[in-house]
């Protein structure tokens, strides 16, 4: 499913993204700053990666099992080097957005996964970049000549390509089904032959 890949591509990209910057400014970040950048990285990743592992599995152990480890991780290793209280607060945050997210990924298959995922899809972006605004408020006032990397004009293109982006994969992804279901019944039609 074309909205999957958006998701994984995005989910990677982001969350790697969160990771380092919050490893780079651990210093210029107080602790709530941090707490809040921890948990918001945490609950939204795991959340949307619980969704995609939902979907694609459609089993309800594995994908809640996994989506929890990872998210567990990802709150802990953001949150480590800016204060026990972050990596805390990051870990069980991982663990809730993990349930939460393979709940919804494995209940909403039979209804309409693509339009589900693409909301999660576009919730964590729209919060990985209000985190990244927060960040670049804290480190503009520990370091007042501090400029940001990304210009902050990055953000509203980047959501904006993802939503057209998920838009455009609407229609493909059933396109896609189609073509998977017509190519399975061609597989079963072969082996009843034999």
């Amino acid at each position: 499913m074309v909205t999957l890949m958006i998701g994984i591509i995005v989910w990677i990209g982001l969350t790697l993204y969160g990771i380092i910057s919050a490893n780079i400014h651990k210093h210029s970040l107080p602790v709530m700053s941090g707490m809040m950048v921890s948990m918001g990285i945490a609950m939204m990743s795991s959340l949307l990666i619980g969704t995609i592992l939902g979907i694609m599995l459609e089993q309800m152990f594995i994908s809640t099992e996994t989506a929890i480890l990872i998210g567990m991780l990802i709150g802990y290793f953001v949150g480590k080097p800016i204060h026990r209280l972050a990596s805390l607060d990051g870990l069980l945050a991982g663990v809730m957005g993990g349930m939460m997210g393979a709940m919804l990924g494995v209940m909403v298959v039979p209804e309409a996964p693509a339009i589900t995922l693409s909301v999660v899809i576009i919730a964590f972006v729209l919060a990985m970049g209000l985190i990244t605004q927060l960040m670049a408020h804290e480190i503009k006032k520990a370091k007042k000549n501090w400029k940001p990397k990304i210009a902050p004009k990055m953000l509203y293109w980047g959501i904006t390509l993802v939503i057209g982006l998920l838009i455009i994969a609407l229609p493909l992804n059933s396109m896609w089904l189609d073509y998977s279901q017509t190519s399975r019944e061609t597989y079963q039609h072969h082996h009843h032959h034999h």
